[in-house]
């Protein structure tokens, strides 16, 4: 049965967001699409680097239509919130947000509910916020209530499946670069039932575990926070290649095979010498492998200019909103 905003939704993911990603990435590849299963409910579970990007891309590159689990805060003013609820996207209250506010959760996993139950598909940010760094940050419990709720509440004959995605950019905030978006195999839902039945709680930090694991194959992931900064500009900042950073099977094994070597002198160094970097407000990889101006680019100069006066303005308030 289509939806009453099915073609406005149709319109704005495609026409407009799918063709504005086209033009602000210079690349945009997937894979794993042949794991999405069909004519099933799906739960989309992300990483979250990139706030509202991520979502879009998720969006873009897969049929089924979606319904967005997003922060409250992008809700405001009132009429930003009613044009996100016209494209799907529904709040999500946090502690900071009020008490009051965070009793709103319960309408809002119950519309997701329902939507599973129709084998529609609910894509669910389980970091909770977005962070630029390269890794799986802990999952909250969010996407495990709705899960267990919506099979519970239909005596376990959704058959819900739970779709680990991993988006991966070789350079979050600019445009020209490069975007994969990498599909895992579905976990259904059902796998945890027994586990359920015998002890909610490590049911739900079992499915937390399953699906942070899974995430953490379809991204660059940093397993030791502490190290963070030695791979980053290892296997990032000194990466000329773009394709290489966005590819977590070449990258993560590269990580794991530099963990064996890192000393705590060596974590010291890359910490020191990203503190500078940002204080100064240096690209360590435009440094290190930064394009040369050529003859191209001096005759399209008036271009650039052009297009830089003319958007500036506009620009501002999408620029506000991708940065929240």
């Amino acid at each position: 049965m289509r939806k009453k905003n099915y073609l406005w939704y149709q319109f704005w993911r495609h026409t407009v967001v799918g063709n504005g990603l086209r033009f602000f990435y210079s690349t945009v590849k997937t894979s794993g699409k042949e794991h999405l299963p069909k004519d099933k409910p799906i739960l989309y579970v992300p990483n979250h680097q990139n706030s509202f990007m991520d979502a879009l891309h998720v969006a873009t590159t897969t049929k089924p239509v979606i319904y967005f689990l997003t922060r409250a805060q992008a809700f405001k003013p009132d009429i930003i919130g009613k044009f996100l609820w016209s494209i799907n996207m529904m709040p999500v209250y946090r502690v900071r947000d009020g008490l009051k506010s965070v009793q709103k959760n319960n309408e809002i996993f119950e519309k997701c509910i329902q939507y599973l139950k129709n084998k529609d598909t609910v894509l669910v940010f389980a970091e909770a916020n977005h962070n630029l760094k390269r890794r799986i940050r802990p999952l909250s419990k969010g996407f495990t209530r709705i899960a267990f709720g919506a099979e519970e509440k239909h005596n376990w004959e959704l058959d819900l499946q739970i779709v680990p995605v991993g988006v991966n950019y070789s350079e979050h905030r600019t445009g020209g670069n490069a975007v994969q978006v990498n599909y895992g195999k579905p976990i259904p839902v059902s796998n945890f039932r027994s586990l359920l039945e015998k002890d909610e709680k490590e049911a739900v930090e079992t499915m937390k575990e399953q699906v942070s694991d899974a995430m953490k194959e379809l991204v660059f992931h940093v397993e030791d926070l502490n190290e963070y900064p030695v791979h980053k500009i290892l296997w990032d900042d000194l990466e000329p290649d773009n394709f290489k950073i966005i590819d977590p099977e070449i990258a993560n094994p590269r990580i794991r095979k530099t963990h064996e070597h890192i000393t705590p002198e060596l974590i010291e160094k890359a910490k020191e010498l990203t503190n500078i970097a940002d204080k100064h407000d240096v690209d360590l990889n435009e440094l290190a492998c930064g394009k040369q101006f050529g003859f191209k680019d001096f005759v399209l100069v008036p271009f650039y200019l052009f297009s830089l006066l003319n958007n500036i303005i506009p620009y501002q308030p999408i620029r506000y909103l991708i940065r929240m």
